[in-house]
Parts: C-alpha cells; structure tokens; sequence
C-alpha cells in the first residue's frame, strides 16, 4: 500500500471504494481560488466601497460551510454556503473608504471544508488608491465663480430692498 494513502473506512467491503476515493482526491485536491475586486477604485474618503470575491472550486470535493473574511471590514455575503466542483459562486459587501489618502491593499480570504473534512484556503488581494474630497467645483472656475454668485446675492438684495423703499 502507498505509505502516503490514508484509509477512510475500515470496513473491508468498502476498502477498494475508499482507496479509489482517495486517490482520486490525492490527483486533483480541492482548491479554492479567489479573487476580487473593489468598486469605484479610486475611492473618495469616506466613500462606499462595493468588495467583490470571486470563488472558484477547482479540486474535485465540493467544499462546503464557506466563509469569507476581508481585511478592509466588510461582511461579505455569499449566495450560498456550498460550493460544487468546478463551480463558482461571487460573494459582495461594502466597506467605507478609511480616512487615509493614498493606496492600501485589501485582502480576502475564503475558507471551507472538502468531503473528507479538510479546511481548504484560498485568498487575493487588491489595491485601493483613497483620494482625498473634492470641492465642487463653480461656474467658470472658482474664483470666478464665487464673484459672480456674490454679485447675483448682492444684486437680489439691492432690488429687493429697493422695490420695498419705492412702495407707498
């Protein structure tokens, strides 16, 4: 017997069913590929962040009690909590951009449990570039446009009080 065989049921009945059941695992184990991406990237700070998580069951066990962590902070939500071989499933949730300008590198990490009952990992990693707020911006530039608004409240007022004075 190969020394790195592992027996799953000692029943003598079924020990040629499990020796293929192993080797079969042993060939293609599971393997959960992830990968996932942020939205909108930039980001604003403060801004709702859309984390995306794409897993993939590549081995040959469905994977099942999956769970899904982001270090960003977001809950990510899957649509179901077994995957099938060869199956994918996308699993979502947001995060608010933190309040530090520049690029940071969100993680996520999967985790679920094949049919003999091993944990299996898969992880990714993206970059978010967090901008600082932008100031709306005026008409015809900012400065330009502040006098012009200061002039049409300044008007308003004038005729205003005008219109007032004049009346009998």
């Amino acid at each position: 017997m190969d020394p790195g065989m592992t027996i799953v049921n000692l029943d003598p009945t079924d020990l040629t069913l499990n020796i293929a059941a192993q080797q079969a695992l042993d060939s293609n184990p599971s393997t959960l590929v992830v990968s996932n991406t942020l939205s909108p990237n930039p980001a604003a700070i403060g801004t709702k962040v859309t984390d995306s998580a794409l897993l993939d069951n590549t081995g040959t066990s469905a994977l099942s009690g999956l769970s899904v962590i982001d270090s960003m902070g977001a809950t990510l939500s899957c649509p179901s909590s077994t995957l099938a071989s060869g199956s994918s499933e996308t699993c979502a949730g947001t995060f608010t951009a933190p309040m530090t300008v520049g690029t940071l590198t969100d993680y996520v990490v999967a985790t679920g449990t094949d049919g003999l009952g091993n944990t299996i990992s898969g992880g990714s990693s993206n970059t978010l570039t967090v901008s600082p707020l932008v100031a709306p911006e005026f008409p015809m530039g900012s400065i330009t446009g502040i006098a012009v608004l200061l002039a049409a409240f300044a008007s308003f007022g004038f005729v205003s009080r005008r219109k007032r004075a004049a009346e009998p």
